[in-house]
């Protein structure tokens, strides 16, 4: 399981050092930011939309996101369309290998459930 960093639990002034620490050249590649937003849901938690912390628009509800492999959050397309922010080099290798498109078909269900009991240990740790 490879997690990229939730940046919405940060406050205002955190996230504008990310960004900028982070800022990719010009505008996003539509390729990444359409394979961001057709992962498949993994987690949704509709209580609890995700706000751009800029700003406080509404950007879209939590859930986190896969494609079998790599794990992020629904709002990550935003911030990666909105102001650029870079993707991992290694999380661009593999959505090119994946020739831009997430998985037809969603992981198994032991997949899931893998990624649940890790996904519960990660939490357990950071309390």
């Amino acid at each position: 399981m490879i997690f990229y960093r939730h940046i919405s639990h940060v406050s205002k002034h955190e996230l504008i050092t990310f960004m900028q620490e982070h800022e990719g050249e010009g505008e996003a590649d539509p390729r990444v930011v359409s394979y961001l937003q057709n992962g498949h849901a993994f987690v949704s938690i509709m209580e609890a939309p995700y706000r751009d912390v800029i700003d406080g628009e509404y950007i879209c509800s939590a859930q986190l996101m896969t494609d079998g492999r790599w794990i992020w959050h629904s709002d990550y397309s935003f911030y990666v369309e909105k102001y650029s922010l870079e993707v991992p080099e290694k999380f661009l290798r593999h959505m090119a290998q994946c020739d831009w498109s997430p998985s037809n078909r969603p992981p198994s269900m032991k997949w899931y459930r893998y990624q649940a009991m890790a996904f519960a240990k990660i939490r357990s740790f950071f309390g």
